[in-house]
């Protein structure tokens, strides 16, 4: 996809600029862009999670500034183990802090250039405590799903990907420290990029 170039959802839309491989997240409600800030800031930075530059508004649109970690997987991605071993820590270690993300699926997982993995989106995000559905979660039926597939045990699943993809980033992280002298260059540098198509 092109620089300037938006992908508009229901919720959301996206607005992409490759070359300085940013990314403005825009939220139509703002309750969603609230809930989506929460969960990453309770979670922390993470190396599976995106680097997050800040919030601000573009053009009257509230919105995050993210990194552009790389593409969406493929459906022949997502039904590789090693994906699938992937989707399942990620799942555990959210559920350790009490978050359910309620949307994992192969638009949201990306791979990043030396091959790791990222996992986003987190408008749809809730408190454990806040989850009525059960064993209708769709986490929970998507960690069964998962146990179907893999050709390991359960002992093993449960082992495998310790280390891999875990932890607290030592990269940029959330981009604290810089995000105050960054910010406003990448903010007004990707609007003079974006806003002719986005207002037009």
């Amino acid at each position: 996809m092109k620089s300037g170039t938006i992908e508009e959802g229901n919720r959301t839309f996206i607005c992409f600029e490759r070359e300085r491989r940013l990314i403005f997240k825009g939220y139509y409600d703002l309750r969603a862009r609230d809930n989506e800030w929460a969960m990453y800031s309770r979670i922390g930075p993470r190396k599976w999670l995106p680097v997050i530059y800040g919030k601000e508004e573009m053009g009257g649109d509230v919105g995050i500034f993210f990194k552009n970690e790389g593409e969406s997987l493929t459906l022949e991605e997502w039904q590789s183990e090693d994906v699938m071993v992937f989707a399942y820590h990620r799942l555990r270690d959210l559920h350790s802090q009490n978050i359910h993300h309620h949307d994992v699926s192969p638009r949201n997982i990306v791979r990043r250039r030396d091959g790791s993995l990222v996992l986003i989106d987190f408008e749809m995000a809730v408190d454990s405590s806040d989850c009525d559905l059960g064993e209708e979660c769709p986490d929970l039926e998507m960690m069964d799903w998962i146990k179907e597939r893999v050709s390991v045990s359960a002992s093993e699943l449960e082992s495998r990907g310790v280390g891999v993809g875990e932890g607290i980033s030592r990269t940029l992280g959330w981009g604290i420290g810089i995000v105050g002298v960054l910010l406003p260059y990448l903010f007004y540098s990707f609007s003079a990029a974006i806003m002719p198509t986005f207002l037009f």
